[in-house]
């Protein structure tokens, strides 16, 4: 392939078609670097007039050349990097102390410019060049610039403007119209099996009453009341806690919602919600304090 590809390349070339020609020359050097398509490469691009890729080929191919023993093509690079030298366009960046702030790249279409190279003379193709600047925290810049041949041109880097901060990500509010709901109807199932186990704790503790003896026996039936009322009465206090607070807790929520609806462009309120519950021996109370 990459044979086929250098003789497409240098009838291509023949023909005058001279940007098919580097194309199919540059797809064969790919695939095989081999010193006689770097040569015409290099010659292609020449003719193109991209004479700073083709000194460049040409000093690639004098290594190549003196490496491989080959004289002929080692003095036909030599001579031809001779003759462009003078030709060369060369574009030097500059870039000031203030303007080199923490992690700033540069690149030149694309091609990163190591900030050894910051301030010397780049040899480029003579046309349109695209310089970008960019560094964390800051505007990215794009500077465009031409050079013509033969043409040395300096461009300063200007200071990159800091990015704007971010505004602070606001957590949506929509959420608490269904998590109240939810606090609503698990507390009022809450509230209900508290009732239903306070209630049968009172008829228990009734049927115990009856079964016992003033001094203090009780006959199985009652004892086993006696016992399954405590447990139903326990069960009763935690169910009529926890739905109080979940009833408290879903109906503030939802009082936020509603006030956040109606007033839209406010600050969002900052809601404080406290709720005590106290629980002891035929006693259950639940104290809720709030502000919002």
């Amino acid at each position: 392939m990459a044979e086929a590809l250098f003789q497409q390349g240098r009838k291509l070339l023949e023909q005058g078609h001279v940007a098919e020609a580097c194309e199919k020359l540059e797809s064969s050097y790919r695939i095989d670097a081999a010193l006689g398509t770097l040569v015409n490469l290099a010659g292609c691009h020449e003719k193109q007039g991209r004479l700073a890729t083709a000194w460049g080929e040409y000093n690639e191919a004098i290594t190549a050349a003196k490496r491989a023993g080959q004289a002929g093509r080692e003095q036909l690079a030599r001579a031809r990097v001779v003759a462009l030298t003078p030709r060369l366009s060369h574009l030097i960046v500059n870039v000031s102390a203030p303007a080199r702030v923490d992690g700033l790249a540069l690149t030149i279409d694309g091609v990163a410019l190591a900030p050894g190279a910051w301030g010397t003379p780049i040899p480029v193709d003579a046309g349109a060049h695209t310089i970008v600047a960019a560094a964390p925290h800051h505007i990215s810049q794009t500077t465009p610039t031409r050079v013509d041949e033969a043409q040395s041109v300096v461009l300063t880097l200007p200071l990159l403007d800091l990015a704007p901060v971010p505004p602070p990500i606001v957590a949506p509010s929509s959420w608490k119209t269904p998590v109240g709901v939810a606090g609503l109807g698990l507390g009022a199932v809450g509230l209900g099996l508290g009732t239903y186990f306070g209630a049968r704790a009172l008829d228990l503790a009734s049927t115990s009453a009856k079964g016992c003896k003033p001094d203090g026996g009780c006959d199985q039936a009652a004892y086993a009341a006696y016992v399954d009322g405590r447990s139903s009465a326990t069960l009763a206090n935690a169910f009529l806690v926890g739905g109080g607070v979940l009833v408290a807790a879903g109906g503030a929520l939802l009082i936020l919602r509603a006030v956040e609806k109606q007033e839209p462009q406010k600050t969002a309120p900052v809601a404080a919600i406290r709720v005590i519950p106290t629980a002891g021996p035929g006693v259950g109370l639940l104290t809720i304090a709030g502000a919002w």
